[in-house]
């Protein structure tokens, strides 16, 4: 079964480093997602232009659980 998610955060992430790198946004960005609750997202870019201190800051919610047996090997 899927579900679509009120918000990605996996997607805010990229859409905030391709406005950073595109389109010379400083950080923190925020985004409203589907959900309209605002996901604020900052990192800092070193000389090589490698992400470093990488934060999403936003609300969540466990809306499932499950449990996985993994047997073991040995």
């Amino acid at each position: 079964m899927e579900w679509e998610t009120g918000a990605c955060g996996t997607g805010a992430i990229s859409t905030a480093i391709s406005l950073v790198l595109n389109q010379n946004i400083l950080t923190p960005i925020e985004l409203i997602p589907h959900s309209k609750i605002p996901l604020v997202v900052s990192f800092n870019l070193n000389i090589k232009l490698e992400i470093c201190g990488l934060y999403l800051k936003g609300p969540a919610e466990i809306l499932t659980k499950y449990s996985l047996d993994i047997p073991s090997i040995l």
